[in-house]
């Protein structure tokens, strides 16, 4: 299945983004992603998931920096919250991640993205195995190899191309 995610600028962008087939979006927020093209206050989040069911559009989260012990405590509030907000999937990078949305009953909705480290399809199917939803293939290898790794696995996986 094809899954054309793009990342709004505002609110207003997804009847936009909508129009031009694309099929999800990826929304960034203070403090829980890191490198977001564009951050969106938790307050919006609510407004972007009606948004976003009204358009038939699927909202995954960039939860993807690293937490330190500290700060856990919010990291659980958070994913709670988009638990709540029943959002379509979480992209992470951290086993705290992993480990938090367990406790919580949404390891379902996880995408594994940890930028480069996904270059063979044991990785890969690893994670699959712990029960997420899917994972992210680095982008630095060439595609023989991308097409290699998909073809090894028994979930659904994915690659993110920049440009145009």
């Amino acid at each position: 299945m094809l899954d054309i995610i793009v990342t709004p600028f505002a609110i207003e962008d997804l009847e936009k983004v909508k129009k031009v087939n694309a099929t999800s979006v990826i929304i960034g927020t203070p403090f829980f992603s890191v490198r977001a093209v564009h951050e969106f206050p938790q307050a919006e989040l609510k407004h972007i998931k009606e948004e976003c069911t009204r358009l038939g559009l699927q909202m995954y989260v960039l939860v993807n920096r690293f937490f330190v012990e500290e700060e856990l405590p919010q990291l659980r509030e958070f994913l709670a919250y988009l638990k709540a907000l029943d959002v379509d999937g979480i992209y992470y990078g951290d086993e705290g991640v992993l480990y938090e949305a367990e406790c919580l009953g949404i390891k379902h909705k996880l995408i594994y993205n940890p930028d480069t480290l996904i270059t063979n399809h044991m990785d890969a199917q690893y994670y699959l195995d712990e029960g997420i939803k899917m994972v992210t293939i680095s982008k630095d290898i060439t595609l023989d190899e991308i097409e290699s790794i998909a073809s090894h696995l028994d979930h659904e996986c994915e690659v993110i191309i920049h440009g145009r």
